[in-house]
């Protein structure tokens, strides 16, 4: 996920990392596209893009869910 590809199968599971992280930390948008060696133009696209699927996909709608699920302390 931290590489340059740019194929499909890598950059919508990197896009879903950035929007989480984005999401459940404080961590400001240089420190996340650090994280991910990306720009923080970047991780806004990410994110954007990921609310905006959400919308209209319940599939990743679950999967965001159960993510967050599993990564909350709560």
């Amino acid at each position: 996920m931290l590489g340059k590809k740019r194929n499909q199968s890598i950059v919508h599971p990197r896009q879903i990392a950035m929007y989480l992280t984005r999401k459940l930390t404080e961590l400001s948008l240089p420190q996340i596209g650090q994280a991910f060696d990306r720009d923080h133009s970047t991780v806004i696209h990410s994110s954007e893009k990921i609310q905006n699927d959400i919308k209209s996909n319940t599939k990743l709608q679950a999967i965001i869910s159960e993510l967050e699920n599993k990564i909350k302390p709560y």
